[in-house]
């Protein structure tokens, strides 16, 4: 296997793997807005909602595989 398939073969276990965490990560913060949302500040409220709407993009994007590269850095920004 050449460095080409090799390198397509990790982006393929990558996109595999932000499939099924991503999904698990708006879950959490979505529920974590509705149980605490008594005692949540604006600011705290305003990034959980900015972050289900990040990971929810990041995460279409994914599945379409859409500019994959955009949402690996989310990630892995070095």
């Amino acid at each position: 296997m050449g460095l080409r398939e090799n390198a397509k073969s990790l982006d393929e276990l990558k996109r595999n793997i932000y499939s099924w965490i991503l999904p698990l990560i708006v879950l959490t913060l979505f529920l974590n807005t509705i149980l605490q949302k008594e005692s949540m500040t604006t600011l705290s409220g305003i990034v959980n909602i900015s972050l289900i709407v990040w990971f929810a993009i990041s995460w279409v994007m994914v599945q379409a595989k859409w500019s994959f590269r955009f949402t690996d850095l989310q990630f892995n920004p070095y």
